[in-house]
């Protein structure tokens, strides 16, 4: 990686270490189990970014993709780093950083032995495709910033997100920092360790990110979305530019992934 690079790490928490359950994921919980993953977070992206900044980055910005998981930790954050707070990722990943990093990530639904898994942050998303390939969340940002020359190089998760990032990204490093046995159990790094594994495999990968090809998707792009019911698409459709694709899918077309993603977003107000 060259001098003077810029490093957006997105972040989100179904993916971290010791991580099983929704209820731990909830900002809502008042038994402090949010507050605990939420620390190892914490720890998980400062160590990536402290790899980026060993490596040479320039800037470091982390965004923060689960919401309220930076709620009373601000201060203990990489100081060199800046936070992105309340900006959505198809804003940000138009300033065209060098490298994307996702830490705490998890893999799309049905994903084998996928804890946590789902494909969009709403549950009533059952899968989605762009242009025939199915997608996450983690395709959902290789693609939407690959479309701004930004490559996936980094992504830190369970080990069924790990897999599906090297299937989609060719030459992306991964780190596993919990195995699952099923949606809710895990076998889980300790934080200490999943941190030194993180801050291994990104300084490994920032060493490696020139090689990487940011993932682009060719227009026109084709955006296809399944629910786990018939209500979403009934009232989805509804909005110029999404069309129903049966009971429970409906289609977005346009010419780019920030167009379509854009009005997929739209949806979750919706549905």
């Amino acid at each position: 990686m060259a001098e003077g690079t810029s490093v957006l790490i997105m972040t989100d928490l179904e993916g971290v270490g010791g991580v099983t359950s929704w209820a731990t994921c909830d900002p809502r919980d008042t038994t402090g189990a949010f507050r605990e993953a939420s620390g190892r977070l914490v720890g998980e992206i400062n160590a990536a970014a402290e790899a980026a900044f060993d490596a040479g980055a320039e800037e470091v910005v982390i965004v923060e993709g689960h919401k309220g998981t930076f709620r009373g930790h601000q201060n203990q954050f990489d100081q060199r780093a800046k936070l992105a707070l309340g900006v959505a990722f198809y804003e940000i990943a138009q300033e065209g950083f060098d490298c994307l990093m996702l830490v705490g990530f998890h893999a799309m639904a049905d994903a084998e032995r996928g804890v946590l898994s789902h494909s969009y942050a709403n549950k009533t998303y059952v899968a989605s495709w762009l242009n025939g390939t199915r997608v996450g969340e983690i395709g959902h940002l290789a693609s939407l910033f690959g479309e701004y020359k930004t490559p996936l190089v980094f992504v830190a998760g369970d080990q069924a997100a790990c897999r599906e990032a090297e299937d989609l990204v060719e030459g992306v490093v991964t780190a596993p920092v919990k195995e699952g046995y099923h949606r809710f159990g895990a076998v889980s790094l300790s934080p200490q360790a999943a941190q030194e594994l993180i801050r291994e495999k990104a300084r490994e990968a920032l060493s490696v990110a020139d090689d990487i090809t940011a993932l682009r998707f060719e227009p026109p792009i084709e955006f296809v979305v399944e629910f786990s019911s018939t209500d979403p698409v009934e009232r989805s459709s509804l909005v110029p530019g999404i069309e129903a694709a049966g009971a429970r899918r409906m289609v977005i077309r346009g010419d780019s992934v920030n167009e379509v993603m854009n009005l997929f977003n739209l949806t979750a107000r919706i549905v």
